[in-house]
């Protein structure tokens, strides 16, 4: 730091902040009108000091809670409104452990201790989620020179041994064909629009409720009959008006379904009827950003906005009062997800497949469904092998 007096009489100070990271050039802070040399210095080394503490003035006072905060403010600056809701939640884990103790007081056991507490009562998967934030955490904390030790380095996840799996065990609820046939039948016959093409799709192409949502018409290529998944709707206050159209849930996410024909009918039919709406409200329809088209479908009370979770629930309750056969399962949007797995497996389509029409890079889910499937063809594969060999 060097202190100087400027021609006007007055102090300065000029310190160091290191290089440029683009030229490598030396770089300097300058600041003075103090009016004796003591203060000019004073307010130098305040200033270098919180240059050296990244803004922290007292590092050793700065506790996990207030640090992680911070953090997840810069984190936020990028990263997608629903990651940041969920950095938060698994934030909010952390904390129950570490919030008021100083980010330098945490210990590699400490760490390793609360994991093992965490998985009492949580899922191994939900951890991993946890842990992974930490290391975002404390790796900051390491680039701010608050710590040179990642507490969270050689920590590992519980997880339960592992078992024999049962193909019939925790099966993932879905609808049988007929059950499926005849909720369709009921959407057709007795829905309100555009109820039909919304849970044909769903069931056609196994699409998430939020990419069924956030489709455009541009998305739904007639020529080459397929429907491509590029987005995901994010909207948690069910507002039609308040959404976000966002990335999918992972990269395999992004894909291309073929459409069979009936869906492509169904839809064909639908975007006929969908344009004259467009027409008759003319500037009154919205169309989102990028999209000449507009939405597939849409709220009936805002006209062009995308149809929001609640109401499509809603819909799938009045259906399923109207059914001609009544249903014990609880029919939700996922649950045409499930039983468009359930119908491949039963078509013979191999698992593989299955998870990339899908676009899962790996999922427990499908992977129950799928055996618990298999396992019932198979049955049936040896009753009818038994059945030929012992009809005379």
């Amino acid at each position: 730091m060097h202190v100087y007096k400027k021609p006007s009489g007055l102090w300065a100070y000029k310190i160091d902040i290191g290089k440029n990271p683009r030229t490598g050039k030396r770089q300097q802070k300058e600041k003075g009108g103090f009016k004796r040399a003591k203060d000019a210095r004073i307010a130098g080394e305040e200033a270098l000091r919180l240059y050296r503490n990244k803004g922290f003035a007292r590092p050793e006072a700065v506790t996990f809670g207030d640090f992680a905060q911070e953090w997840l403010k810069s984190y936020a600056t990028t990263a997608k409104v629903s990651s940041v809701r969920i950095r938060k939640h698994q934030l909010g884990h952390l904390n129950r452990y570490f919030e008021k103790i100083p980010v330098q007081k945490i210990y590699k056991k400490q760490y390793q201790d609360a994991l093992l507490s965490l998985a009492k009562t949580l899922a191994p998967n939900t951890i991993s989620g946890i842990h992974a934030t930490a290391k975002m955490i404390f790796r900051r904390a390491i680039e701010y020179e608050l710590i040179y030790s990642d507490p969270t380095e050689f920590a590992t996840v519980p997880r339960p041994k592992r078992k024999i799996v049962d193909p019939d065990e925790n099966v993932p609820a879905y609808l049988e064909k007929s059950q499926l046939l005849d909720f369709l039948e009921t959407a057709k016959e007795k829905g309100i629009m555009p109820d039909y093409p919304l849970f044909t799709l769903l069931a056609y192409t196994g699409l998430r409720i939020g990419e069924a949502l956030a489709l455009t018409w541009e998305d739904i290529d007639f020529k080459q009959h397929v429907v491509k998944v590029s987005k995901t709707l994010y909207n948690p206050t069910n507002n039609a008006e308040k959404y976000e159209l966002l990335p999918p849930k992972t990269e395999t996410s992004v894909r291309i379904v073929t459409m069979p024909g009936h869906l492509e009918k169904v839809l064909a039919e639908f975007n006929f009827q969908s344009s004259k709406f467009r027409l008759e409200y003319k500037e009154m329809w919205y169309y989102p950003k990028d999209s000449k088209l507009g939405f597939v479908f849409t709220a009936p009370a805002h006209p062009g906005h995308p149809l929001t979770q609640r109401l499509v629930q809603t819909r799938i309750d009045r259906i399923q009062r109207l059914m001609n056969t009544p249903v014990s399962l609880h029919i939700h949007p996922h649950i045409f997800r499930h039983t468009h797995a359930s119908l491949l497996a039963e078509a013979g389509v191999d698992l593989v497949q299955i998870m990339k029409r899908l676009g899962h890079a790996d999922d427990t889910i499908t992977r129950q469904i799928y055996l618990h499937i298999t396992k019932t063809l198979a049955t049936e594969t040896a009753e009818k092998f038994d059945e030929l060999l012992n009809k005379a």
